[in-house]
């Protein structure tokens, strides 16, 4: 077995049952438990690269841990590297090979996401290929590929069954390449059969969120954060570091 998929297979079997426990108790609005772990990380800055290069993903990672506690790099910050291989299975050991990999080459505590979109219809495809499913199909490369492949794979699918979900799972590794902690978490929806609006990126104009009757990339940059797969996930981690440094738990 080679080095990075024994370390998915090692991410995959990690289970952080007291984060879960805490988040749960943490989360609760007006919670002096909250509070005091505001309190006690003020003052506490950790440095983060941002293992991607894009820009929408760097964008809602800036916006949704802040600047309070933290300072951001990216990769496109840095000169052109060879990308890491993705041969994880499943989302989560794909953020964390990412995340292990470029901790190590920068010395520097990384974060690392791996997500995309599972259609019930297709078998949870394109799941882990979302990024590159034209190109894995021969039908192009980039986001408006990979849209126009999957409403043509779509095409005969009545609406009651194009039912779907965007999924997110977050990596976080220290300096020495360590999986400190990881979240996952998702956001249910229907998959349009036209692109509609312009502020997501992604498969964002085709997913169709019932509640409030508009595709990701139509709803306001606050309310995508607060009910998307990447939001929720997010504000969750953000969560378990403020806990971790408020332990004085070294994550750098």
């Amino acid at each position: 077995m080679g080095f990075q998929p024994m370390l998915a297979g090692m991410c995959e079997k990690r289970i952080f049952l007291k984060w879960s426990l805490l988040v749960a108790l943490l989360t609760r609005a007006g919670s002096p438990c909250h509070d005091k772990v505001n309190s006690e990380t003020e003052g506490k800055t950790l440095h983060l690269l941002i293992a991607t290069t894009n820009v929408g993903k760097i964008r809602e990672f800036r916006q949704m841990l802040g600047t309070e506690r933290f300072e951001y790099s990216d990769l496109s910050q840095h000169p052109p590297i060879e990308a890491v291989e993705e041969t994880g299975r499943t989302f989560r050991a794909n953020a964390c090979l990412k995340a292990i990999h470029y901790a190590q080459l920068f010395k520097t505590a990384a974060i690392a996401d791996d997500s995309g979109l599972e259609v019930d219809a297709l078998d949870g495809s394109p799941g882990v290929h979302s990024a590159r499913w034209a190109e894995l199909n021969q039908a192009g490369k980039g986001d408006a590929a990979n849209n126009a492949l999957l409403l043509k794979q779509l095409a005969d699918i009545p609406d009651a069954r194009r039912t779907a979900r965007f999924v997110c799972v977050l990596a976080l590794a220290d300096a020495k390449g360590r999986i400190v902690m990881t979240v996952r978490d998702t956001m249910e929806g229907t998959v349009t059969r036209e692109p509609r609006g312009t502020n997501g990126f992604g498969y964002d104009p085709l997913f169709l969120v019932a509640f409030h009757g508009q595709t990701t990339a139509e709803l306001p940059p606050a309310t995508k954060h607060e009910i998307s797969h990447r939001g929720k996930a997010l504000q969750r981690l953000r969560l378990m570091m403020d806990v971790a440094m408020a332990k004085d738990e070294d994550l750098s």
